[in-house]
């Protein structure tokens, strides 16, 4: 089952082959184009994702900042 249609085993092969490969060429392409924009942020100095533990992500700002109530827990965690 394709998004547009229904196969059935006496359907043309071909074409759900073609469908079936035209979804994995998007799939690879958007990974490709996510990975991207990952680096395209670090080259710019952002972080490529949400923030880690003990810190938020500030959309005001756009920056990410220490979070007051769990850093100091975060750090008493690891040290």
């Amino acid at each position: 089952m394709t998004k547009n249609k229904e196969h059935r085993p006496e359907d043309n092969v071909i074409v759900f082959g073609v469908e079936t490969s035209q979804s994995a060429q998007f799939s690879k392409e958007l990974t490709v184009n996510v990975r991207r924009g990952q680096v395209g942020r670090v080259r710019n100095g952002y972080y490529p994702s949400r923030a880690p533990m003990g810190y938020i992500n500030d959309k005001n700002l756009g920056e990410i900042v220490e979070d007051p109530e769990r850093l100091d827990v975060v750090r008493k965690m690891w040290y």
